[in-house]
């Protein structure tokens, strides 16, 4: 049988679609790259072409569901019927919301994900959030300014500042699912709390305008939580 050469966006494309249900499916750890090289029927050399481990497969993994946020969040950015502050907590709301509704695949890999050496990839995860996101950011800070809403003098750098201290916030509520001892839901919530009101001081805005996480999803990913976040001991996956 010829060997079927296909074009390398679409080849990847599948790579990462294949990997993706079977993180859902089989738990990152179970999932092993010959799986994806058996379901392809590609060999070890195709896959290796466009990933050089599992981990930076897992990593595009997830950076293309975070891609896949900026067009609605770009949408959200361009409506003309809403203001700024009306913006800036859907905004919000749509990158918290976008995790919410892949609940299970990220609850399945989190330890592995928050895992020490795993540090420099889930580093550069958040850099890209910050580089694709953060001039959405601004310009909704400016419109805000222009509408009086919101009482710093420029917008400039503030998309960046504002998602790094939302990622520091995502990684206390990791720390918080991968806790041995289970904590009470009002004590993220004082967190999320906390580092809302540090955001609202940062752009300037009305108390209670923004709420980085919605706390009342907070409760649905934690209940999951003893089944997922224990790791399998004394087993070792490719």
């Amino acid at each position: 049988m010829a060997r079927v050469v296909k074009d390398p966006v679409v080849r990847r494309a599948e790579i990462l679609d294949v990997a993706q249900r079977l993180v859902q499916t089989k738990g990152y750890e179970r999932m092993g790259i010959q799986d994806i090289l058996d379901e392809l029927q590609i060999s070890k050399g195709a896959f290796y072409h466009y990933f050089d481990s599992k981990l930076a497969l897992l990593s595009a993994v997830i950076d293309r569901m975070q891609a896949g946020m900026r067009d609605p969040a770009a949408q959200l950015v361009a409506d003309p019927e809403l203001s700024g502050i009306d913006k800036l907590r859907g905004f919000f709301s749509m990158l918290f919301g976008w995790k919410t509704a892949r609940k299970e695949f990220f609850l399945s890999l989190l330890r592995v994900w928050y895992s020490p050496e795993n540090a420099v990839v889930r580093e550069q995860v958040h850099c890209n959030a910050v580089q694709r996101f953060g001039p959405l950011l601004e310009d909704i800070v400016e419109q805000g300014i222009s509408e009086g809403a919101l009482t710093i003098s420029s917008s400039e750098g503030l998309g960046r500042i504002v998602l790094v201290m939302a990622n520091d916030l995502s990684d206390r509520v990791a720390a918080w699912l991968l806790a041995d001892e289970r904590q009470p839901v009002g004590a993220i919530g004082h967190t999320v709390a906390l580092y809302s009101s540090a955001v609202e001081r940062v752009l300037g805005a009305p108390g209670g305008s923004v709420e980085i996480f919605d706390t009342n999803l907070l409760a649905q990913w934690a209940q999951p939580r003893r089944r997922t976040s224990s790791p399998r001991r004394g087993r070792r996956h490719e």
